[in-house]
């Protein structure tokens, strides 16, 4: 073969390669919208997410302004959040509360987006090894916090509003004893005002949790052996008034 021909069978490859990642790869083309969207939701109903996904993609990119837009987006979301792929799960919630900030599903869209997020954290290895989640990041965790907290902020009648507030308190269990477990590293490390830091973080701002008490004894401890003797008793006081059978106290 001489090389002109050679580049002639190059280019006609390169051709042939670009077209294939046009509308031939796409079957649904040209189905009209709403025949696209029935079928779309006719798969979501029969859970055959990755073929609704596919659908989706497709209504997505030729009708982005149709008046089945909308729904089909939300469908899109708890598609993707069906078959874990929770990142995009979450980017597509974000798109339709840009998109639809008013629309009477953006309370949905928000719990539904907390639900993903805390869900990030999850797996089946958590399931069957009793994982100790706050030995992990947690920025999903807190991510699904806010989304939580914003559910109820501003839809404090929806019907997911109770069940996010339920989310929320463990949530916010799990982000103290996160903060705990960080506040006991930095005391084995003799770190003790780091520890102290953080212990006092979590005083101050989960007042209400169960491990406020053993903030506190780090907060004793450590003052103890920085040899701050006003601190320590400050913090003695402390837990003398709210916590009167804390094993700490047996211990001084």
């Amino acid at each position: 073969m001489g090389r002109f021909s050679f580049y002639i069978v190059t280019i006609c490859l390169i051709l042939s390669s670009g077209c294939s990642t046009g509308n031939d790869e796409d079957k649904y083309h040209d189905v009209p919208a709403k025949k696209l969207f029935d079928m779309f939701q006719n798969e979501v109903a029969h859970e055959n997410y990755p073929e609704a996904i596919e659908m989706f993609e497709s209504f997505d990119s030729q009708y982005p302004t149709s008046e089945y837009a909308e729904q089909a987006l939300l469908e899109y979301i708890y598609s993707q959040y069906r078959v874990e792929e929770h990142a995009l799960a979450v980017a597509a919630s974000d798109r339709f509360l840009r998109l639809y900030p008013r629309s009477k599903n953006a309370d949905y869209v928000l719990y539904l987006k907390g639900v993903v997020n805390s869900d990030q954290e999850r797996s089946l290895f958590d399931e069957a090894f009793k994982e100790d989640l706050s030995q992990r990041d947690i920025t999903f965790f807190r991510d699904a916090y806010h989304d939580f907290a914003a559910l109820v902020g501003r839809y404090p009648r929806s019907p997911y509003a109770s069940d996010a507030k339920h989310r929320m308190i463990f949530i916010r269990n799990l982000l103290v004893k996160h903060e705990l477990n960080i506040a006991q590293f930095y005391f084995r490390k003799e770190l003790y005002v780091a520890a102290v830091n953080r212990a006092v973080y979590i005083v101050e701002n989960y007042s209400q949790s169960p491990h406020v008490e053993d903030a506190l004894e780090i907060i004793i401890k450590s003052n103890e052996e920085m040899d701050f003797k006003s601190s320590m008793r400050d913090a003695i006081r402390v837990v003398k008034m709210n916590f009167p059978d804390a094993q700490i106290l047996k211990k001084l």
